[in-house]
């Protein structure tokens, strides 16, 4: 081999192997603020997480949670993802419960999303395991969903 080829390949080779150790792109997951929700503790604080901020085309669910910061008394809710035209419509199953620390990871199916939706996952509270005494809305940072 030459001189010319012996170094291609070795700039080659080095060049390929350096590509290897590039990070992968990785989905961001997305935090919302913490919200303060006195009514449900003095000190109590909510927040709505989410698996990504984006969600692609081939996406199948939204996962959602959401946490406390360990001072609030028990919290009923109803978790719903919501379309963004202008009335309020839910883009898959509405889910219902209580926790104290954190929700269970609760999935959005989104494969009816035909349109792009610039929304959040809506936690709304309550103080009664009824869902007769309504606190407020905390919701997730807003996430972007691409057609289905």
């Amino acid at each position: 081999m030459t001189k010319k080829l012996s170094k291609f390949i070795l700039v080659t080779s080095l060049t390929i192997l350096g590509f290897g150790f590039l990070p992968v792109e990785k989905a961001d997951a997305a935090w919302s603020s913490w919200k303060t929700v006195s009514e449900a503790g003095s000190s109590c604080q909510i927040r709505v997480y989410t698996d990504a901020a984006t969600y692609s085309s081939a996406a199948n669910t939204v996962d959602a949670k959401a946490e406390t910061n360990g001072r609030c008394s028990t919290i009923y809710y109803e978790m719903s993802l919501a379309s963004n035209n202008s009335s309020y419509v839910t883009i898959g199953n509405i889910f219902t419960g209580y926790f104290n620390t954190a929700t269970p990871m609760k999935s959005f199916n989104i494969n009816s999303v035909k349109t792009k939706n610039t929304t959040s996952v809506h936690l709304d509270v309550y103080l009664d395991v009824n869902r007769q005494r309504y606190i407020e809305t905390v919701y997730s940072s807003t996430i972007v969903i691409q057609p289905q």
